[in-house]
């Protein structure tokens, strides 16, 4: 369905968990999206607009982590910020790798040049979702 070969599917999976990212046009990854879901496989599909929405705050430490959290740490745009949380805030833990993609120059079998989006490496991250900080 992808147009993917077994061999370059398993290179693309992480080998700590079964998930397969792919960057692409907002319509193919909606038809990809529909399709996987018809065959029962748990999926989703964002545009980087929506992505780019959510407050991500880059955490360098905590400053107190009794009896609330305080850590410190920068806003996308770079400015220093402190954000104090109770521990009962956090709605959910992910800890993770998150693919690094890059557009990348390759050539196929008969030499000539084409471009495409790689996976490069994994940055492992752990993310904590405080649905009340909004």
């Amino acid at each position: 369905m992808m147009k993917l070969d077994p061999y370059i599917v398993r290179l693309q999976l992480p080998t700590r968990s079964w998930r397969l990212y792919r960057a692409g046009l907002m319509g193919e990854m909606r038809f990809y999206t529909s399709a996987l879901t018809e065959a029962e496989i748990p999926c989703f599909c964002l545009p980087l607009s929506q992505i780019n929405q959510i407050k991500v705050y880059q955490i360098q430490y905590f400053e107190a982590v009794f009896p609330n959290a305080i850590a410190i740490g920068q806003h996308k745009k770079g400015q220093p910020e402190t954000i104090e949380f109770a521990w009962s805030e956090i709605s959910q833990r992910i800890d993770a790798l998150l693919p690094i993609f890059e557009r990348c120059l390759d050539s196929d079998v008969r030499g000539k040049l084409i471009r495409k989006t790689q996976i490069q490496d994994y940055a492992k991250f752990c993310d904590l979702h405080l649905p009340e900080k909004r």
